[in-house]
């Protein structure tokens, strides 16, 4: 316990006389509401700890102390350190200054995760994803290139972040993972609290036997009971420190409320996650044979061009021979011989007719790759326009996915570049993650499938046309990067 200047008045745990400067007590000062410290070494045994300050307000709410407990880090590893997802999945914890609180490998505790994970697809999801939301999936290759799946969720009281890992490989052999691992997320987040609990309520000081039972109770992970309403009013310090006891407690009891929920809500993107994996299987079957009809039209009017102009070709030196031979009917064969002309001619027109069109219809379908495809009429946003892809299946990547969906959908191979943006969306019956990369078309002629037209645009006109809702977020991402 200290007072308001940060002297200490009962100390167990340190050998300072003053710890006014620490960020635990200025926080708590400054908020006047409980705070938890990130990772530290403890100057009189050197192990790892966490620091649990609680203020002590007078009854005009000003600040005049804290009281304060030590949680030893080792401790989470009989909590955090024994879950296991799959054969070789894990958990662990980072604090809010992204430092790793917890690791199964210990000489990683205290250190920031970035000395770790020299992968930059990792790095993109954590920073795109694990750092910017609250709770969701993630997919990223580990620096050996091992692909990794996992989920993760924000404690919201201390922004601590728990994240639960295991190879993409033993994930997916078994659906009945995920919900496996949403139940140890609330049983290890709700351990986490309790042992935060435990230790605050053993460390705080007992000035009374009244704040003492209090503490005990709270030592049993029972938050369900607050001091009375009695001892709270009184004037005296015996009252200010029992109203600081009963806001702890209730503290405590939201941040447990709190990690239940955002546990559920990572169950259900787990949910989620698995059934649009089935989808993918299911659409991949439906490919037509629409695109492979009009490329052997055009071949067939290609060959009868071809065979026009050699009967043309043959008309003319039938003429010259006939010229040679009949000196006297050179009127009747300079008639046959502009009339051979005129049919080469027509047959000259009509192969660069074919091949204009061979090239519009080229030149159209290339568009699918740049800019977008029409869904057909069967299909569910019927008429409306997508970038193409589709999603990924077990042991897939993103990049390796879109280059699967763009040969199997448009019969292009394709160099799959840098990533533009990852879009989370919520339709009416399923929600989907959507990851957006630049391509470089290698070889192919555009054979369409799931759709019934394409077009190339300017990224300027993106917004013109009819987007699927969850495609617009990547079109206002290109219009702003790279749009004139």
């Amino acid at each position: 316990m200290a007072d308001k200047h940060g002297n200490n008045i009962i100390d167990n745990l340190t050998s300072r006389l003053n710890i006014a400067n620490e960020e635990y007590f200025i926080m708590a000062k400054e908020t006047k509401k409980p705070v938890i410290s990130d990772i530290m070494n403890s100057e009189r045994s050197g192990a790892r700890i966490i620091s649990v300050a609680v203020p002590i307000l007078d009854k005009s709410q000003n600040f005049i102390g804290i009281i304060q407990s030590n949680v030893v880090v080792k401790a989470l590893e009989n909590n955090i350190g024994t879950v296991k997802i799959a054969e070789s999945g894990f958990a662990y914890l980072l604090s809010s200054s992204v430092n790793i609180i917890f690791h199964r490998e210990w000489q990683r505790i205290g250190k920031n995760y970035t000395e770790f994970a020299n992968s930059k697809n990792k790095l993109n999801a954590f920073e795109e994803g694990v750092f910017v939301n609250d709770s969701g999936f993630i997919q990223y290759a580990e620096d050996d290139g091992l692909k990794m799946v996992g989920t993760y969720a924000t404690v919201p009281t201390t922004g601590w972040k728990i994240i639960v890992t295991a190879p993409s490989d033993e994930i997916y052999k078994n659906a009945n993972t995920s919900n496996l691992i949403s139940i140890i997320l609330i049983i290890s987040a709700t351990v986490i609290v309790v042992v935060i609990s435990l230790f605050t309520a053993n460390r705080i000081a007992k000035p009374v036997k009244i704040a003492a039972d209090h503490l005990n109770i709270l030592a049993k992970a029972d938050f369900t009971k607050d001091l009375p309403d009695g001892f709270i009013n009184r004037k005296d310090e015996t009252g200010v420190l029992m109203k600081s006891v009963n806001v702890m407690s209730k503290s405590i009891r939201t941040v447990i409320n709190d990690v239940i929920s955002e546990a559920s809500n990572v169950k259900e993107n787990i949910i989620i996650s698995s059934e649009n994996l089935t989808e993918l299987s299911d659409r991949i079957s439906e490919v037509s044979s629409t695109t492979e009809d009009m490329s052997a039209m055009a071949q067939q009017t290609a060959a009868a061009t071809e065979q026009m102009n050699a009967t043309s070709v043959d008309i003319e030196n039938a003429v010259r021979s006939i010229a040679q031979k009949a000196q006297n009917g050179s009127v009747v064969v300079s008639k046959i011989s502009e009339r051979a002309l005129d049919l080469k001619e027509s047959a000259a027109v009509s192969r660069s007719t074919t091949n204009d069109i061979r090239n519009a219809i080229d030149s159209e379908m290339k568009s699918a790759l740049e800019w977008c495809s029409r869904r057909v009429a069967k299909e569910s946003f019927a008429g409306g326009w997508e970038f193409p892809g589709g999603k990924i299946e077990a042991g897939e990547g993103p990049k390796e996915c879109l280059a699967r969906e763009l040969k199997e959908e448009l019969a292009l191979e394709v160099d799959v570049g840098d990533f533009i943006t990852l879009v989370e969306h919520d339709y009416k019956d399923i929600s989907i993650s959507l990851a957006a990369y630049y391509c470089n078309i290698l070889k192919g002629q555009i054979k369409v499938s799931v759709h019934d037209s394409y077009k190339w645009v300017k990224i300027s006109d993106l917004l013109t046309y009819d987007l699927l809702p969850a495609d617009i977020p990547i079109a206002k991402k290109l219009i702003k990067t790279r749009g004139m």
